[in-house]
């Protein structure tokens, strides 16, 4: 945004002008603790009835 406008612009500013527009921080979501394990989705997807 800098470059087109011909200003330098810092990261902290850069990221007020952002959460102006509505932007958020992006996060991946926490795993499940409970979920299965890698053997055992393999195993699910190969007794599948989709394949």
């Amino acid at each position: 945004m800098g470059d087109e406008f011909n200003i330098e612009l810092t990261d902290v500013c850069a990221w007020g002008y952002l959460k102006r527009l509505g932007f958020s921080f992006q996060r991946p979501r926490p795993r499940n603790v409970n979920s299965a394990t890698e053997e055992k989705k393999e195993e699910f997807i190969k007794k599948s009835l989709w394949r």
